[in-house]
């Protein structure tokens, strides 16, 4: 039979990610979109009038 040569093992070590540094940077990185978004300003606590008289309370009907 035919000879065949494996190819030479990669001389490069494969990049190791530092997993705690990741997971911190996400955590980081989701805490700032979390205060910038525009639902957390002060006026966004308040309910809009129209929204709440629109809307009549459930009244459950009795036996």
């Amino acid at each position: 039979g035919e000879e065949f040569e494996a190819p030479a093992p990669a001389a490069a070590a494969p990049a190791v990610v530092d997993l705690m540094a990741a997971l911190e940077a996400s955590v980081k990185a989701a805490k700032a979109a979390r205060t910038r978004h525009p639902s957390k300003g002060p006026e966004a606590l308040e309910d809009p009038p129209e929204a709440a008289a629109a809307k009549p309370k459930r009244v459950r009907k009795s036996a």
